[in-house]
């Protein structure tokens, strides 16, 4: 999930707490504030310290005009049958290809574990926005390449990774057993995401407010809320290593959808501010309104997100509709060309 919708989140966790409430609206406590910096704090560590703490075996460097495919391809597919022939971790670092201000060279990488192989092709110039230029792609059949490596992978990301913004993904592969185990971004998600940590993280509230109900609460925030991001990062593909150093690699995530997906984060983002509505209202010092809880989640949380879903379903539909017409259509005209060639 993106940055914005953790501190939410978090905020939202503190709101459960009515000492918390109550201290924030007659004292001006950061008990609230509280909790979105903790909701926020497992990213925080990983993409501002564990990523820079991270050691490369091979490193790829893109240069324009020397962007050669075959690189990548003979990058990977040597560190994955190094680690299994070597018995241990080699990890790679593909970097991006910036060319101005506003412009990125965009390449991927795909694994196919069934075949064995990975394909690197070369793609278009896109933006810091991942739009692509028009007429950018790169023309002739040596925009793509495609190696076998030995080793049985078991791959636990999504089979495509593309290059092209900001620093480049990381590969970790790792034997195991008689397999190697590709970890995407291998630094992420790992003691920085741990319930473990939580824990370890919680007595800060007694540090803040002493040992009293108010350091009570405080440590319960941070627990709750660096738990939350944790929680919700699991509904993604990712996963975290929830128990680290207990547990040493990253458990699956349920893969219900992608992080930097925009509708799971704006309905993540509008659960919680409904949800810290609901309990700032029951915690206040006076209800500003009264309503049966029932009716109102059914009113302000799931009619609007149904429809939402719903409405924003149909148009994707619609949507892919359209593009399959125009894939018929292109090929009936194709087939009337040759037709029309043979006469």
């Amino acid at each position: 999930m993106k940055g914005i919708t953790h501190f939410i989140v978090g905020i939202a966790v503190a709101s459960f707490f009515p000492l918390a409430v109550e201290a924030t609206l007659l004292e001006s406590a950061w008990f609230i504030v509280l909790g979105g910096i903790f909701g926020l704090l497992p990213d925080f560590l990983d993409f501002r310290f564990a990523r820079y703490l991270e050691e490369h075996d091979y490193e790829f460097c893109p240069e324009e005009g020397e962007l050669n495919p075959k690189k990548i391809t003979d990058l990977l597919t040597r560190a994955i049958d190094q680690a299994y022939r070597e018995k241990r971790a080699v990890k790679v670092k593909l970097h991006t290809l910036k060319l101005g201000s506003d412009s990125w060279r965009q390449y991927s990488v795909t694994f196919d574990t069934d075949k064995k192989t990975i394909t690197s092709e070369i793609g278009p110039v896109v933006s810091t926005s991942q739009v692509p230029y028009p007429d950018t792609e790169p023309e002739g059949d040596d925009r793509s390449y495609t190696g076998r490596y030995d080793a049985a992978l078991q791959h636990t990301y999504e089979d495509e990774t593309k290059v092209d913004i900001f620093s480049g993904p990381d590969f970790a592969f790792v034997p195991e057993g008689d397999k190697v185990r590709a970890d995407f971004i291998p630094w992420h998600r790992q003691w920085a995401h741990s319930f473990t940590l939580a824990f370890l993280l919680g007595p800060i509230g007694l540090l803040l407010y002493g040992w009293n109900a108010y350091g009570l609460t405080a440590s319960m925030i941070i627990i709750a809320a660096f738990s939350s991001h944790i929680i919700v990062d699991q509904l993604g593909v990712l996963g975290s290593n929830l128990f680290y150093p207990i547990t040493d690699k990253r458990t699956d995530g349920f893969a219900l959808f992608h992080s930097s997906e925009a509708m799971p984060n704006m309905f993540t983002n509008y659960t919680a501010v409904v949800v810290m509505l609901w309990n700032l209202n029951m915690y206040g010092l006076e209800p500003v309104f009264k309503m049966n809880p029932i009716f109102y989640f059914l009113l302000y949380l799931f009619l609007p997100l149904s429809v939402v879903y719903f409405v924003s379903r149909y148009y994707k539909e619609k949507k892919g509709l359209a593009k399959e017409k125009d894939l018929e259509t292109l090929k009936q005209e194709e087939k009337m060309i040759e037709i029309e060639g043979e006469m």
